[in-house]
């Protein structure tokens, strides 16, 4: 997101040891390591994984606006990668596709092209589509979102609600196979 790098001083500099510290390998962080697909460096931050056949990707895209500043190219990768995981999906035959990234493609502000890629593939695709975000900070769960019928948006709660989470449950055999349940401690 912005506050890890792109609201920086020297964005480019920041997200350059971001990448050396926690992208370097092809392997998740964690206590169970899973292994992960990367897209070439630089943009080695941008994953994708399969799990139950259904594919994962996550996609470099700081809010606010899905600012690429300080990271040249950006943009790009990030729609070549998106597109990469709608091509594994298809190749697969998956039964859906979660996209993760941190910008609100709702408020007005997000990288355009993207998100014009997001709602062309998601409607070819035909399946469910969970894109997740955070960024305005308010809890929120959308179906049928805008041309593209199929995703669903949601977007996690933020840091005044620390007491409450999402879970997503992840069901290969459903039709919806994805399902979001709000929790609080």
């Amino acid at each position: 997101g912005d506050n890890e790098w792109a609201g920086c001083p020297d964005p480019a500099g920041r997200l350059a040891a971001i990448r050396q510290r926690f992208f370097a390998t092809d392997q998740s962080l964690g206590q169970r390591r899973m292994p992960l697909t990367r897209q070439a460096a630089p943009f080695v931050e941008n994953s994708r994984w399969t799990a139950g056949n259904v594919v994962f990707a996550t996609l470099n895209v700081p809010g606010p606006a899905g600012t690429s500043r300080g990271a040249e190219g950006l943009s790009a990768a990030n729609i070549a990668w998106l597109n990469a995981a709608f091509d594994t999906a298809a190749a697969l035959a998956s039964p859906g596709v979660m996209i993760i990234w941190q910008d609100d493609p709702l408020d007005g502000n997000s990288d355009d092209a993207l998100v014009a890629t997001l709602i062309e593939r998601a409607g070819t695709f035909g399946k469910p589509v969970l894109l997740v975000h955070g960024h305005s900070h308010f809890y929120r769960l959308t179906t049928a979102w805008g041309s593209a019928p199929n995703v669903i948006e949601l977007q996690t709660f933020a840091l005044q609600d620390t007491n409450r989470w999402v879970e997503v449950t992840v069901d290969p055999a459903s039709h919806a196979v994805f399902s979001v349940t709000k929790e609080q401690s």
